[in-house]
């Protein structure tokens, strides 16, 4: 009757246990064990690359946690998957949009330099100009003066004549200089008003461009650039490092049992809105991943990990 008592007693403890096990099964899983699975081609990065960033990710986690919270095994079920679907091409089509603007803001800001080069040109050859003639209408103002008061003398004598020929000669030839000076200024002028209407309808349609990208691509970005689903992490889109690591380190939040946060600024936010090569956990983050996780020395994570073990030993 004793024997019967406790082998029910037993099962009962044993079926219990399972229970809990099952629905705790993806409660903070650690260490969990995954490998590289499914790379496309068209994302452009190799399995080592792909590998580096992944680990990047799975860090941010421990270094916080104080643990090995993953393990890169290449016999594990669980994988994080490069999927290559519309989202990528779209990525594609962003940062080809991107480096095509990049591209014409730096044709413009050369444009505009030139312009400013050319402005600060015509204006100095056009103040030198109207310092010559300044010069020039004082000069033959005082000619003029003196050729009338000769005039009124009756004429001037030989050597006066002389001089008032060569001081001619020398203001007609200064009056042809300062009309070449001035032909040349107006090119200039021309010139720098072309550029100057180059320069605003270029700067136009550049604005008008970044205007279109924006109604495109500038919005705030949930995380459907990847996903947990169980078995594994699928990454679907990425346009940088930066993006790929905040997505991974994301997802493997996720695959610890976290949910989104409230907290912007947090890893687990449910928008993507920051994106860096190493992110940093807020306290949100911090929080979350010790009400998941604890500090790894709880009854439940220890009953958890000797589960987990004695599976693996069986299978």
């Amino acid at each position: 009757m004793r024997f019967r008592f406790l082998s029910a007693l037993l099962i009962t403890v044993l079926i219990g246990v399972s229970y809990w096990y099952i629905a705790t099964a993806n409660v903070c899983p650690v260490p969990l064990s995954y490998r590289l699975g499914t790379l496309d081609d068209h994302f452009g990065i190799t399995p080592e690359q792909a590998k580096e960033r992944i680990a990047i990710a799975e860090k941010v986690w421990e270094d916080e946690a104080g643990r090995e919270l993953f393990n890169y095994d290449e016999s594990a079920d669980f994988t994080v998957n490069f999927v290559f679907d519309d989202r990528q091409a779209f990525a594609d089509s962003e940062m080809a949009q991107s480096a095509a603007l990049d591209e014409r803001r730096a044709e413009n800001e050369s444009l505009i330099e030139s312009t400013n080069q050319l402005q600060t040109e015509y204006e100095t050859l056009l103040n030198a100009y109207n310092d010559s003639v300044a010069n020039y209408e004082t000069r033959l103002a005082t000619y003029n003066q003196t050729v009338r008061r000769y005039n009124d003398q009756g004429g001037a004598p030989q050597s006066a004549y002389q001089d008032l020929e060569r001081q001619k000669s020398s203001l007609d030839t200064e009056a042809g200089n300062l009309q070449v000076r001035a032909d040349e200024i107006e090119d200039l002028a021309q010139q720098l008003n072309r550029l100057q209407a180059e320069s605003k309808d270029r700067v136009d349609a550049y604005n008008r461009e970044v205007q279109r990208y924006n109604r495109q691509f500038g919005y705030e970005r949930e995380f459907t650039q990847g996903d947990y689903v169980g078995k594994g992490i699928n990454i679907y889109k990425f346009s940088s490092d930066a993006e790929l690591v905040s997505v991974l380190t994301h997802e493997f939040g996720h695959a610890l049992g976290i949910g989104h946060v409230e907290d912007e600024s947090s890893v687990m936010y449910y928008l993507l809105t920051d994106e860096s090569e190493t992110p940093t956990l807020s306290e949100a983050d911090k929080t979350a991943l010790l009400e998941v996780c604890g500090d790894g020395t709880g009854l439940a994570q220890e009953l958890r990990r000797l589960i987990r073990n004695t599976i693996a030993l069986i299978t």
